[in-house]
């Protein structure tokens, strides 16, 4: 997924990540989270703290019911 013209969001099979990372020697990487089976999407700040904590489905729901403006 492209964010910008420089930076870039790469999903990578969990047993594919470390062939990525050292694919990706030499450039700016930063491994942002991982897929768990919980149904929910948690970010968490630089020192843990939650910042974010939805189930998928209201993510999904939101999403798909977004009125273009």
């Amino acid at each position: 997924f492209a964010e910008s013209s420089c930076r870039f969001l790469v999903e990578v099979a969990a047993e594919n990540a470390l062939a990525f990372e050292e694919a990706m020697a030499g450039h700016v990487v930063a491994r942002l989270g991982h897929v768990t089976e919980d149904g929910f999407l948690r970010v968490r700040g630089l020192r843990g703290q939650a910042i974010v904590e939805c189930s998928v489905e209201g993510v999904r729901r939101a999403w798909q019911s977004a009125e273009v403006v």
